[in-house]
């Protein structure tokens, strides 16, 4: 039996019919499953229930399928409803690439509205006679015991409803940005987003992560500490050290290939790059800032001007915390002297 995407019955399985059948062949089966399957022709009262809603899913189906329109709206809304959803985003951070990892994804389905069968629309009950009745008099339904379609309040003639699947994701060690990864006993995939790091660049298998040191430590050389997606590891750097020169971490970097195992000679390497910062010293810092007054036409006193209650507002923070110090200093130094007594 044909089934609507969700293992549902479709509107041609109802009738029996295949979906290339033409308007006059709907017309002609609807008529012996009428004479056929009427709930009239039920005697057991148990089995009436289900007979009438049997029925009434032959009855929809002949209204839809034998109207040109409403049948083009069901065969466009079944495609729709029974292609294959998008891939499902899920974000990961560059250590659980490294590692694996286990997501949890929301995927998202249309499922089948429960209340028009998939339809987007029912036929309701007839209101003119007695339901079950055979009244072939009644100029409503013409003796169906149901009226013409109606859209779905419940779907608003959309057949489905928007719902979620919660599934696991399982993420294979060293995946790439943008790899699809297949979700167990779903048709959807996965589309793995690594997330960028703060302190990692990742290119490839290889990890690259920036060493910031001052121009005396570059000068001097010796050992320092630098962070992996595997923990601290300590690093020499070589006297002389200057911006841009790289050392390597070998097989400490991602899986090569995407997914692949632990064995060193399958791993990347994490790159430290060096990057000298030059110091700043309080002579400099005066300097430059002597430097710029100048440049200005200002006087450096003027600059360095003080109040009695603080630091001029027209100082540079520098200034305004060597002159809070020096206020500070002068304020002790009183204090340990005692009071200045008059004669």
């Amino acid at each position: 039996m044909a089934s609507g995407g969700d293992g549902s019955e479709t509107l041609y399985a109802t009738l029996g019919v295949s979906s290339t059948v033409t308007a006059e062949e709907v017309r002609k089966v609807y008529r012996k499953l009428v004479l056929k399957c009427h709930p009239d022709k039920v005697r057991d009262e148990a089995a009436k229930t289900e007979a009438e809603k049997r029925f009434q899913a032959i009855v929809t189906a002949y209204e839809v399928l034998s109207d040109t329109v409403k049948r083009a709206e069901y065969d466009k809304r079944m495609r729709l409803n029974g292609a294959a959803s998008d891939d499902v985003l899920v974000n990961i951070t560059l250590a659980e690439a490294l590692t694996g990892a286990t997501k949890l994804a929301m995927i998202p389905y249309r499922k089948r509205c429960a209340w028009c069968a998939g339809v987007g629309m029912s036929c309701p009950p007839c209101t003119e006679h007695t339901h079950g009745r055979k009244d072939e008099s009644c100029l409503t339904c013409g003796g169906n015991g149901f009226g013409k379609p109606v859209v779905c309040a419940h779907c608003g003639a959309a057949g489905a409803t928007d719902e979620f699947h919660q599934a696991r994701v399982i993420v294979p060690p060293g995946v790439d940005n943008g790899a699809r990864v297949k979700i167990k006993d779903r048709r959807e995939h996965a589309k793995i987003n690594v997330m960028a790091s703060r302190i990692f660049t990742r290119r490839g298998a290889d990890v690259y992560f920036t060493l910031r040191i001052t121009s005396t430590e570059a000068n001097e050389g010796g050992f320092h500490e630098v962070q992996t997606l595997r923990g601290a590891e300590t690093l020499f750097i070589e006297a002389g050290a200057k911006t841009g020169d790289e050392r390597r971490l070998e097989g400490k970097g991602l899986p090569r290939g995407g997914v692949g195992s632990s064995g060193g000679d399958e791993l990347g390497d994490h790159v430290v790059v060096v990057e000298v910062k030059r110091e700043t010293t309080p002579e400099r810092e005066a300097a430059a800032m002597k430097a710029a007054g100048a440049d200005a036409g200002e006087p450096s006193a003027k600059r360095a001007r003080t109040t009695d209650d603080g630091p001029a507002d027209s100082m540079t923070d520098l200034e305004k915390l060597l002159a809070e110090k020096k206020r500070q200093l002068m304020a002790k130094l009183q204090e340990k002297k005692g009071p200045v007594e008059v004669d």
